[in-house]
């Protein structure tokens, strides 16, 4: 069950749990880990990484498990693992495992640094209406990552964002607003938006400056 000394194998261990308990084992003693992999045995997708083997299926509950254990295993670098089980839960349609499975390749975490693959993923993640998802590829045409630069096509994106009031979809909305480019220079708008930033938790410190010069060119306290 534990894999201890031997490879894992649920069915294996279910097999043996039962045995005993036909030899005359107490089935009270064993029913909870009976129960325990009776439950992983029923999720039905198998998720493969190169020493460790993970069970799931399409349901959100276990694919939040999985992100949760995908997370785990970036904090101890296991990188590897980490972008195995954050790419096949991406392929069931999650945007969250999408978007961090275009962060994996935007910093060559598990794999060979890949600006296109990874504005590839945040794409699909942006078009699942993930507000995470969307900065991060309005992100690839503002800066020109894996898409051409192109601030235009970065505004409508990071707009999306913002409308899900996403701290940073306000804060390069205001960007784009402030200096004009992408779209029509607005201050006020440019304004709204920094000051909406601050709202939902961007560091009221950082926009000061730029909040101070819209004010003063608007001539408003």
């Amino acid at each position: 069950k534990n894999g201890e000394y031997v490879a894992r194998d649920l069915k294996k261990s279910l097999e043996y749990y039962e045995k005993a308990i036909a030899a005359g084992f107490g089935a009270d003693i064993l029913k909870d880990d009976i129960a325990a992999i009776k439950k992983e045995l029923a999720m039905t997708t198998t998720i493969t990484s190169s020493t460790t083997t993970y069970t799931t299926s399409t349901s959100k509950s276990t694919q939040e498990e999985l992100l949760k254990k995908a997370l785990s295993l970036s904090c101890n670098k296991d990188y590897e693992q980490a972008l195995s089980i954050y790419t096949q839960v991406a392929n069931m349609g999650n945007p969250k495992a999408q978007l961090e499975t275009g962060k994996m390749y935007r910093f060559g975490l598990g794999t060979s640094k890949n600006l296109k693959t990874a504005a590839d993923w945040f794409e699909k993640s942006a078009n699942l209406g993930y507000a995470e998802g969307l900065v991060e590829y309005g992100k690839c045409y503002y800066y020109g990552e894996g898409r051409p630069n192109n601030k235009q096509k970065a505004f409508p994106i990071f707009m999306k964002a913002a409308e899900k009031n996403n701290l940073y979809g306000h804060y390069y909305v205001a960007l784009l607003y402030h200096y004009g480019t992408g779209v029509e220079k607005n201050l006020k708008k440019a304004l709204d938006h920094y000051q909406k930033a601050i709202t939902a938790g961007f560091s009221e410190s950082i926009l000061k400056s730029y909040i101070d010069q819209i004010k003063k060119e608007l001539g408003v306290k």
